[in-house]
């Protein structure tokens, strides 16, 4: 190496060096040390008068350097033992003009116990990513609706002629029948599935805020906006589709300026002035109550009503489905084995003969939510050290029970009390038939709380 060579070399080593938190060391082209940083001294155990012009592997026996010299190879990752001291390190080779003229070698954790932490926290995250990437990839289309029911596959063929075009769809039925899957296999068999699909829920906003979440604000409408102001779900949906999800809970202050957007295809931001901005969306909208019901009592408007009833999908309860029960308990057998890692093995005869004679007013997601609630406390039960291969609990005020076997032996009390606050809200739900006002008065919380809940767990 030359004089300009080495100068220029060891100039990009003293910079590297300057990291406190890594251990830095570089050698030139025949293995010597020519810099490298207190912490790395102190972690070879050596002065700085002892290892400058040493050669590497009589001050550092376990350093990969002199191979990465010899291959021109980076070496990664890997255990590097230095005084007694296990720390994760890497090395690289400096070239010029294509040929090798030194190795620096750094540390990239000082402590294997950091390493380790890291390690884990990358598991969570790439799970954490691996969740999201899954969701935004995952198309629901009508395979995803589970049934070999007469009535369904009607009503799914029904629904993938519907798609094609632009009309707008109300999907009607009781509450947990699944409309939104129905609006979401809609949409991903339509035109304009590369597109966004954006949900509204219209009674788990506050009246006060649904207008700027529907049609967003200007900034400087009203104090808290933000700086810049926001879009709305309209035109976050614009070349997609917008799911108007209880669209029977709308205020009929918000029912006009619907309207109008359906007739005329633009919206206003709050207070804004300028044109209305033109919009290409598709409305899907759904609801569980009886919409000409609430026309003649004056509480929905006669005329949006009709127009979001251009074409109606109405999904029939799971009672009427036939077969579809046991379908459904298989389904969610598996899928929520993997989602709550219960390695949940049978459903007895008894207990799913018991699940057919049921009525399941909640429908579809009532049965999913007790096939849970069973779950985790035969796992609770298998905590208590029971040996009988089956437990049998009672499983909700219908007094039926449900047998599941389990060898699960983890469940934490956070989880298992969010669960039982979850199965509450949707029993209340069901009992006031998605009223949530009235649910909320039961269970002795205030509305928005309820609210709340309800997103948070998804019900």
């Amino acid at each position: 190496m030359s004089f300009l060579q080495e100068l220029e070399f060891s100039c990009v080593a003293e910079y590297l060096s300057e990291d406190p938190y890594n251990t830095v060391v570089a050698i030139d082209s025949k293995g010597r040390i020519i810099h490298c940083n207190d912490l790395y001294l102190r972690m070879v155990g050596v002065s700085r008068e002892q290892a400058i012009g040493e050669y590497i592997l009589n001050v550092a026996p376990h350093s990969r350097m002199i191979k990465v010299l010899k291959t021109g190879t980076p070496e990664q990752g890997y255990v590097f033992v230095g005084n007694g001291k296990d720390t994760i390190a890497q090395a690289f080779p400096v070239k010029k003009d294509g040929r090798i003229i030194g190795v620096v070698g750094r540390s990239l954790f000082i402590d294997i116990n950091d390493a380790i932490e890291f390690a884990n926290m990358v598991k969570t995250l790439n799970h954490a990513f691996e969740h999201a990437r899954n969701e935004a990839r995952t198309i629901f289309d009508f395979d995803h609706i589970i049934s070999k029911s007469p009535e369904i596959q009607k009503l799914k063929a029904f629904a993938q002629i519907v798609a094609q075009n632009d009309c707008t769809v109300l999907i009607t039925g009781e509450s947990g029948t699944g409309k939104d899957l129905f609006a979401k296999a809609i949409h991903s068999a339509s035109p304009r599935s590369n597109n966004s699909f954006i949900r509204i829920n219209c009674a788990a906003i506050p009246e006060q805020l649904l207008e700027s979440e529907l049609f967003g604000y200007e900034p400087g409408t009203f104090t808290g906006a933000r700086k810049g102001g926001k879009k709305g779900k309209f035109e976050l949906a614009h070349k997609g589709t917008i799911f108007l999800d209880e669209i029977g809970e709308m205020p009929i202050s918000m029912q006009a300026k619907l309207l109008t957007v359906l007739q005329e295809k633009e919206i206003e931001r709050l207070g804004s002035e300028h044109a209305p901005i033109s919009l290409d969306v598709r409305i899907i909208a759904a609801t569980n109550q009886n919409l000409n019901q609430k026309v003649q009592d004056g509480s929905f408007r006669e005329d949006l009503y009709y127009r979001l009833k251009v074409i109606e999908v109405d999904v029939p309860p799971l009672r009427l489905r036939g077969n579809d029960i046991n379908l459904l308990i298989d389904y969610f057998l598996k899928k929520l084995s993997e989602r709550l890692e219960l390695n949940v093995k049978s459903i007895t005869p008894d207990a799913r003969s018991i699940l057919n004679q049921y009525k399941w007013p909640g429908n579809i997601r009532e049965l999913e939510h007790t096939i849970e609630k069973a779950m985790l406390l035969a796992s609770m039960e298998n905590n208590k050290s029971v040996k009988s291969a089956y437990v049998d609990k009672l499983m909700t005020e219908s007094s039926f029970g449900l047998t599941i076997e389990s060898n699960n032996n983890s469940l934490d009390l956070k989880n298992y009390l969010e669960q039982c606050e979850k199965n509450r809200i949707i029993e209340v739900l069901t009992r006031t038939h998605g009223k949530k006002y009235l649910a909320a008065k039961i269970l002795h919380i205030h509305p928005s709380a309820l609210y709340k809940k309800v997103e948070k767990y998804g019900i």
